[in-house]
């Protein structure tokens, strides 16, 4: 049987071949998720914010600055709120308890250039 490059189009096309594809990005956190519950969750990773931003654009040029002064900045963290609007939130650090995670802002303070807007509990990875 001759080899039919049409035949292949044909399926690529139609479906019956699986394309290789990138995986998905996962999905934006709820921006409220990202706030402390009270009481604090038994186990829970923590972060500062030190960013928030409506475009990935303003996050990814703060997450460089921190970077590139050596401090320990995370993947900035896409996030949509109840309005459905999307932000980026910039945090630094992986902190297991509240208190850990406070102790380190009063200790990044000087270097950071920024306020540190608070802790917020990291989205849980699936």
């Amino acid at each position: 049987m001759a080899f039919k490059p049409w035949l292949l189009l044909f399926l690529f096309a139609s479906g019956a071949v699986a394309r290789e594809t990138a995986p998905a990005a996962p999905p934006p956190a709820q921006l409220e998720a990202l706030l402390p519950p009270l009481p604090l969750p038994a186990k829970a990773q923590y972060a500062l914010r030190v960013g928030l931003y409506g475009t990935p654009d303003g996050a990814n040029a703060m997450a460089a600055r921190l970077k590139q002064a050596k401090l320990p900045v995370r993947d900035v963290i896409a996030a949509v709120d109840q309005a459905g609007v999307n932000w980026y939130v910039v945090a630094l650090g992986e902190y297991a308890s509240t208190e850990e995670a406070n102790d380190a802002a009063r200790k990044l303070a000087p270097s950071l250039g920024t306020p540190v807007q608070g802790v917020i509990m990291l989205p849980v990875k699936p």
